[in-house]
């Protein structure tokens, strides 16, 4: 989460977004203003920003959150969390979430979509970017157009446009490619249904 007082914008954080990509870009504007780093309070959700900030603030500046096709954000989440983990980040892990391995690592991706349908955490990020039940006006950053949304949103909040800048956060974790072949009818049934939002708003196909 960023929160910048000079340049008037809010960056909620998404997961599995190039969120931490955009973060590492727009912190030198966020000196004034609030920066969170570490997990899970990069992620915090739009209504605790909301009372962080104060309702002007939360209504007048430009907020930024960045979007993917939820098919594709699944298969990078399944290979994030199935990952080979230092010994500090297991500890790190443990101390946050109370658990010292991920059940995820014990599932095939379809049994991981399938899991998280049962404990009605398919959309990882459905009590991030609500507020009040709805989805608030945010600029969008495309995963699949990134460079071209970053230009456009730095360009709304005055800051310079420098594509060298932008880190290749997180990335490199997926071996296997194409997010398709990852899915059986129900498994791409059962994100269709969690992510409707987006898949209407941006036209995204399987």
């Amino acid at each position: 989460m960023l929160v910048s007082h000079d340049y008037k914008f809010i960056l909620v954080k998404t997961k599995k977004t190039a969120g931490s990509s955009i973060q590492a870009y727009l912190e030198p504007y966020c000196e004034n203003g609030h920066i969170t780093r570490n997990h899970p309070e990069s992620h915090m959700p739009a209504e605790e920003i909301r009372k962080l900030i104060g309702e002007e603030a939360w209504n007048s500046y430009l907020k930024i959150t960045p979007i993917r096709n939820p098919w594709d954000k699944m298969v990078s989440l399944y290979y994030w969390r199935t990952r080979k983990r230092s010994a500090i980040a297991k500890i790190r892990r443990f101390l946050w979430l109370k658990w010292s391995d991920d059940p995820a690592r014990k599932m095939t991706f379809t049994e991981h979509v399938k899991y998280l349908n049962k404990i009605n955490e398919v959309n990882i990020d459905k009590d991030v970017i609500y507020v009040d039940g709805k989805v608030p006006e945010y600029e969008y950053i495309r995963f699949e157009h990134l460079l071209d949304d970053m230009k456009a949103v730095c360009e709304k909040i005055g800051v310079p446009f420098e594509p060298e800048r932008l880190p290749n956060k997180k990335g490199g974790v997926r071996k296997a490619q194409g997010y398709q072949n990852h899915y059986d009818e129900e498994s791409k049934a059962i994100v269709a249904q969690a992510y409707t939002f987006e898949i209407e708003k941006f036209g995204y196909t399987f």
